[in-house]
């Protein structure tokens, strides 16, 4: 639970491509909630890449927001979170050409670390969260560094693949870690990505729902209430944050996500599961995946 004094807001221009030309969605958070979480933040859509924020953006007077390891993460099938990170390490292989030495920024619980001891990778993990990475240490029995992603933590061109599950939509500088992940990647070596996918069509159904009942809310983002999203991308924000990173995309694809944990009312989520369903076979769900590749 955070209060207002946490936050101290700041004027923002696009945290992607550096624009100052967003366009209005909606506010989010406090009387702009439906239960009240959070304080109320303007989010904007940046009419050029088309990255969602908040402008003015809160940012935290410190991350005792990450402190609550159990209630952050829901409980899950832990088997099928590692079953699914070792078919993403299996495509990374592909991409790469064999199992090699990989980086996990923001690795949670450390699930992917599982997964990579299983399939043949070396993998390191950092994580800002000391609360995190120590039930991830207890859980899975797993080396997770208490760390940020910062210019010069690994040497230059030392891994071949470097994770970002569930973690750009986190930071305040999505650009700029890429290009940190460029540097330490291998000539050749890939970034994955794994972001919600703000132009959805259970984001466009939600804007739509919320105008009729004449509310300036929307549905995008969360940057203070759990779980705190700051930077909303879609297929063209991500390829513009890999181009501006100095990597070269390899794809970009959607997939459906399960929103039982979203607190939608039942009528509401059985909508958005239908919606999702429809969405998933045209490129419009709610998650979004993307491969880049380094230079060199």
């Amino acid at each position: 639970m955070t209060s207002d004094d946490h936050w101290i807001l700041q004027p923002a221009a696009c945290p992607v491509c550096s624009a100052d030309n967003g366009r209005f969605l909606g506010f989010r958070g406090g009387w702009a909630h439906r239960s009240g979480q959070g304080v109320a933040v303007a989010i904007v859509r940046c009419r050029g890449c088309g990255t969602s924020y908040p402008n003015p953006t809160p940012h935290p007077r410190d991350h005792s927001h990450y402190d609550d390891a159990t209630g952050y993460f829901a409980p899950g099938d832990d088997a099928a979170s590692v079953a699914a990170f070792e078919a993403t390490l299996r495509q990374a292989a592909e991409l790469t050409g064999a199992p090699g030495r990989l980086l996990d920024v923001g690795c949670g619980l450390g699930q992917s670390l599982v997964a990579a001891a299983n399939t043949g990778w070396e993998a390191v993990g950092i994580e800002p969260s000391s609360t995190f990475a120590r039930e991830g240490r207890r859980r899975f029995g797993v080396e997770i560094e208490d760390q940020v992603l910062v210019p010069a933590l690994f040497e230059r061109d030392s891994f071949d693949v470097v994770l970002f599950s569930g973690v750009l939509e986190h930071v305040y500088d999505p650009v700029g870690l890429l290009q940190i992940a460029g540097e330490v990647l291998r000539p050749g070596g890939v970034v994955y990505v794994d972001v919600p996918n703000e132009s959805s069509w259970v984001q466009a159904a939600g804007r739509i729902a919320l105008r009729a009942r004449r509310r300036d809310w929307c549905i995008a983002l969360s940057p203070t209430f759990a779980p705190f999203h700051v930077v909303g991308f879609s297929p063209r924000a991500l390829r513009t944050a890999f181009d501006h990173a100095g990597l070269d995309t390899v794809r970009v694809d959607g997939y459906p996500l399960s929103l039982a944990s979203s607190g939608l009312p039942r009528p509401a989520l059985a909508l958005a599961g239908a919606i999702e369903r429809g969405a998933a076979r045209v490129g419009r769900a709610s998650g979004l995946v993307g491969w880049a590749r380094a230079g060199g």
